[in-house]
């Protein structure tokens, strides 16, 4: 019998795999044991405290959900509307994305991205991208409660 942990690890190597991409054990972790439950504590701001959003919700690491992480890679890496180092990981309420990244001088660093403010076709560039944090437990444990 299978586990949901085990589902979710095979799912995530499922990605790497499909992506041929190395996901941080950071985010991993977090995956595998949040099980993506709802955060009470969700409200985040940029490093340089020019933006505050709010996380919506994390993407699934599950194939054919509306909010799944390989349609996610899909649409954004691999269609090259963000720089390839970079994954989205959640979404806010206005569609912007939570990004990570998965390799290169910032693996780790979490980052916002303003897909609203990008020019049709999107720039691939860090222009419309801000750092919120350097790592994503530094990121997970900086949310704060929307009031």
């Amino acid at each position: 019998m299978t586990t949901p942990n085990t589902n979710v690890q095979n799912e995530l190597q499922t990605i790497e795999n499909k992506f041929k991409i190395k996901l941080p054990k950071e985010y991993k972790d977090f995956i595998i044991k949040s099980h993506l439950e709802r955060l009470d504590m969700r409200r985040f701001s940029t490093k340089d405290k020019k933006v505050e959003s709010i996380v919506k919700y994390f993407f699934r690491p599950y194939k054919d959900y509306d909010d799944d992480l390989y349609g996610e890679i899909q649409d954004f890496t691999l269609d090259k509307k963000i720089p390839r180092n970079l994954i989205p990981i959640a979404i806010t309420p206005a569609g912007n994305r939570v990004l990570l990244s998965i390799s290169g001088k910032g693996t780790g660093n979490v980052y916002y991205w303003s897909w609203d403010e990008e020019p049709e076709p999107p720039t691939q560039s860090y222009q419309f991208i801000r750092l919120i944090e350097k790592t994503l437990d530094e990121f997970l444990d900086a949310l704060y409660e929307i009031k």
